[in-house]
């Protein structure tokens, strides 16, 4: 029999027309109660946020995302109580845990791992088809029925829009115990938002959990897990467990894929293959043959790798150029080529080395007619925000004293570039008004600081700068006083690219006399086009063949596109959507020479790109 709340919880908890059974769950960002509405008898789950939870507005986060999805395996909203703090009541769904079924239960066999698979991928397609993505899936967040298997997806408390600032750092207590299970997009380094892909990595971890009893990749400490999704891959399942079948592994090993263009493309695609693995497995197969699953989804089109085709000369001087950084010098690196030729992808390069090392890559990136003032400083700050807020409370802890002791009494003026800051920082007191002038000199001193905070032998520093000659002139304005200063001890690396046009600019030559004046190295690079080689292995890559054919492929995309990569991307992709280069399971990718070769001259992948372009809503193409 149901009683009445306590009076000590109903303290906590004010939710009339509620009698309250039991705690299920007391954490940093909510407590959560299993209940049941006395009007009429239905079971429910009253989530009560605590003062951490409500960070960023979860309550009505929440409540949007589930009103969008709720249906089979999502449980349905009842109501949100406007309250102080906020109840959010749902109906109560069966099951348990999946990380506690699967501790009852021990090792699961293939059967019922594919059934919860299923499930999941098909709950989550309906996430990302309603444009949300969860962004926080892990063992204890998906409820499993012990007979029927049936899933339920909860707490959608940190779902979000596809599209809208896909950092999940933005909290006092940002990811709780499910850092086991973030894509590595997701830690803030990689330079890159989420997208539906990244709710797919963390899918993958928790198949590889529930097979092995492991997570994928683990570590010391909550650094070195963060460490481990950028720059360890997964040791294969079948290491850890003999039975596991070489399809589903390969399943598993592609959702956990570093790079999201290697992943599933789509929960549904997923869906298909694991339904085929259901299906070969109920009729008796043994699961032996990985040419089961169908590999590329021919509806997502030709995919290029982000691997840096061509580029290891550059590679090797920017990854030398941060190993002198790591001896407590400061680097400056500055390279210039056309649109396209892959000058941000050197930070891709970067990352690895620097997350092997326990460095912070911080990135910032510069776009025509938007100069806000100290826009770049803004995103390194944002950046290394998220980073600091992912680590352990400890450490946490650590970087504030740091802080107070390296930045001192103007660290405000950093929270009001970066608000994120403020979760790090913590209570500071406002810096007083000045002029002008005062103003700029006080800002560039606290970013002075916080840069040396960083850039210490121990955990290096590199700071990205992309598309440096459209930054604003407050962004140089702090680079020219930071860079000449000799700091001894400082270890940074400061990377910036130009387009070829602006080798020469005011911008090029300012980085150069300042580096000067400091007498810090600096490091010039051109990229150019790929050469016929590299795009052959490209292609023989992304199209899953090589040979002749690929040869006679590699040399018409050569007069359409200079090989430019980002214009053999787009040649491609016009070659696809005019069914020139087409995915069949019988045959694979396969085209005919013929055809491309009888292409109007017009046809070159410039011209495509513009004609794009064209296409586009008049808001959207002010954007592009």
């Amino acid at each position: 029999m149901l009683r009445p709340i306590q009076q000590s919880v109903a303290a906590k908890l004010d939710a009339p027309g509620y009698a309250i059974d039991k705690t299920i769950h007391s954490g940093k960002s909510s407590d959560v109660y299993a209940g049941v509405r006395q009007a009429d008898g239905l079971r429910v789950v009253l989530k009560r946020y605590t003062r951490a939870g409500l960070i960023d507005g979860a309550p009505t986060d929440e409540w949007e995302a589930l009103t969008k999805v709720a249906g089979v395996g999502i449980p349905r909203p009842i109501e949100l109580i406007d309250d102080s703090p906020p109840v959010l009541v749902l109906e109560h769904v069966p099951g348990v845990p999946l990380g506690s079924w699967l501790e009852a239960t021990g090792e699961i066999d293939v059967a019922a791992l594919l059934d919860i698979a299923i499930c999941l991928a098909e709950v989550l397609g309906r996430v990302h088809a309603a444009r949300l993505l969860h962004r926080d899936l892990h063992p204890h967040n998906i409820l499993v029925h012990p007979e029927t298997r049936s899933v339920h997806l909860i707490d959608l408390g940190r779902c979000r829009p596809m599209g809208a600032r896909a950092s999940c750092m933005a909290s006092s207590n940002p990811i709780g115990g499910s850092l086991h299970f973030i894509a590595p997009e997701q830690t803030g380094r990689m330079n890159r938002g989420c997208d539906p892909r990244s709710d797919l990595y963390s899918l993958g971890a928790i198949l590889y959990f529930a097979l092995t009893g492991q997570p994928p990749l683990d570590g010391r400490d909550k650094l070195e897990i963060i460490h481990a999704h950028i720059a360890r891959r997964p040791r294969d399942p079948r290491e850890l467990r003999a039975d596991i079948p070489e399809p589903l592994a390969v399943v598993v090993l592609r959702l956990l894929a570093k790079e999201p263009e290697e992943r599933y493309p789509s929960a549904e695609a997923l869906v298909r293959d694991l339904r085929t693995l259901g299906d070969e497995l109920s009729g008796g197969g043994a699961l032996e043959d990985s040419s089961l699953l169908r590999g590329p989804d021919p509806r997502v089109g030709i995919r290029i790798s982000p691997s840096s085709f061509g580029r290891a000369e550059e590679v090797q001087a920017v990854l030398a150029a941060y190993e002198a950084a790591r001896a407590g010098t400061t680097q400056v690196v500055l390279v210039d080529g056309e649109l396209g030729t892959g000058k941000s992808s050197l930070a891709r390069a970067l990352r690895v080395r620097v997350a092997e090392t326990r460095g912070y890559l911080a990135a910032a990136t510069f776009d025509s007619g938007r100069e806000r003032p100290y826009s770049g400083w803004a995103q390194l700050l944002q950046s290394l925000a998220d980073q600091v807020l992912l680590e352990s409370d400890e450490r946490l802890c650590e970087w504030r004293r740091r802080f107070v002791d390296g930045v001192g009494s103007i660290a405000s003026v950093l929270v009001e570039l970066a608000s994120d800051l403020r979760f790090v920082l913590g209570d500071v007191q406002k810096a007083p008004i000045l002029g002008p002038l005062e103003t700029r000199a006080r800002l560039s001193l606290a970013i002075r600081r916080m840069v040396e905070v960083f850039a210490r032998n121990e955990h290096p520093l590199v700071l990205f700068l992309d598309d440096l000659h459209w930054s604003d002139s407050g962004t140089r304005h702090v680079l020219s006083e930071l860079v000449p200063r000799e700091v001894p001890g400082r270890a940074l690396l400061i990377v910036a690219t130009l387009e070829s046009s602006a080798r020469d600019s005011d911008v090029a030559r300012e980085l150069t006399l300042v580096t000067q004046r400091g007498l810090a190295p600096l490091r010039r690079l051109t990229l150019g086009p790929l050469s016929r080689a590299d795009v052959e292995r490209m292609l023989a890559e992304a199209l899953e063949c090589d040979g002749a054919q690929i040869g006679e492929l590699a040399g018409w995309i050569e007069r359409k596109t200079s090989n430019n990569p980002l214009l053999i991307q787009g040649f491609l992709d016009h070659l696809y959507e005019r069914g020139l280069v087409a995915f069949s399971r019988s045959r694979g990718w396969h085209w005919d020479i013929a055809e491309i070769a009888a292409l109007s001259a017009s046809d070159d992948a410039a011209m495509l790109l513009a004609e794009k372009l064209q296409g586009l809503a008049p808001d959207a193409r002010q954007i592009a």
